[in-house]
Formats: C-alpha cells, sequence, structure tokens
C-alpha cells in the first residue's frame, strides 16, 4: 500500500473515532446534578432532569427514626433489606461493586414513583435500575427501568409483582 493511500486509511479511522466522540459526547453528556439543593454527583443529564421534574424524595419510605447507629456499625429497622451489586457500572456513579443498597419492602401501601430506584428480577436476575417511565397495557401498570450509567432503557417491561424493593440509601 503506498504512503499517500495509508496517511488517507488513518486520516478516515481518526476522523471516525471523532465523529463517534462528537456523537456519543452530545447524546451522552455527564454532569454535575444537584437536586432539592444536594449535589446528587455527575451523572446523565436526563437522570438528572428526571430527578429534577419529579418530587423525588426518599423520605417518604424512611425517616430518621428507622436508623439505630452503633459503636461498630449500624442497624436498619422495619421493612428493609440489603442489596449487593455485581461489577456492571450500569448505576455509576451511585451504585457500584462494593456498595450496599437499603432497601425498603414493596408492599400495597407503597406508592411506586418516577424516578425510584427498584430491585427487581428478570429471568432469575436481580436487577437495580431507576424507572424512567410508568405506563399501563392489557396486562396492567409497568415500568420501563434505565441504568443511569447505561445509554439505553432496558428492553423488557417491569410489573410491579416483580418488584422487590425500593432504594433509599447506599453504603459505599
Amino acid at each position: 500500500m503506498s504512503k499517500d493511500k495509508i496517511i488517507s486509511v488513518i486520516l478516515i479511522i481518526l476522523v471516525g473515532f471523532a465523529v463517534d466522540y462528537k456523537i456519543k459526547q452530545q447524546e451522552d453528556p455527564y454532569y454535575r446534578c444537584m437536586h432539592a439543593g444536594e449535589n446528587v454527583g455527575f451523572i446523565r443529564s436526563e437522570i438528572c432532569d428526571l430527578l429534577a421534574n419529579n418530587s423525588y424524595d426518599i423520605r417518604r419510605y424512611v425517616s430518621q427514626e428507622d436508623f439505630i447507629v452503633m459503636d461498630n456499625g449500624f442497624y436498619v429497622k422495619g421493612n428493609f433489606f440489603y442489596g449487593h451489586y455485581s461489577n456492571t457500572n450500569s448505576m455509576l456513579p451511585l451504585i457500584d461493586v462494593g456498595s450496599t443498597g437499603i432497601y425498603v419492602y414493596l408492599n400495597e401501601s407503597i406508592e411506586v414513583k418516577l424516578g425510584d430506584i427498584i430491585a427487581f428480577k428478570v429471568d432469575g436476575t436481580k436487577i437495580a435500575h431507576r424507572i424512567i417511565n410508568i405506563d399501563q397495557d392489557n396486562e396492567g401498570v409497568f415500568y420501563i427501568t434505565k441504568g443511569d450509567n447505561n445509554i439505553y432503557p432496558d428492553d423488557f417491561k417491569v410489573r410491579r409483582e416483580n418488584v422487590q424493593g425500593i432504594l433509599v440509601g447506599v453504603i459505599w
């Protein structure tokens, strides 16, 4: 191959990377998100917008009285369970491998809302993703979920009976 052809191929590859990077940057922006006066961290813009446009407040599930602090740790009393995470990076920066989630068990009195991070099972695999849409079809209400760090929503509907709990805290 001639020197000119090699240079042309390298330029095409570099332009391809630059265009791909620019498209991803436009589709997939991260920025510091503030919600209710709290710094949520660097997350995707659509998740920050979702939080900003909805009254997302975990205090509807948990209160300070539910936590008992001890010398060697703490205990959460009541209707809660703990979750541990695999290294999928789907919920970065909020949830990562090694962190522990605190979930409130779902029951009839708890309303699942847009913006909630839910633990649910699909084909035997437990997943924790955020609800980005709530809709209804002939089978009833379903949730569309998405990992905060994923580009696309999950390609399945989550039914309430598959939801195990709602995330109310994370221990890093």
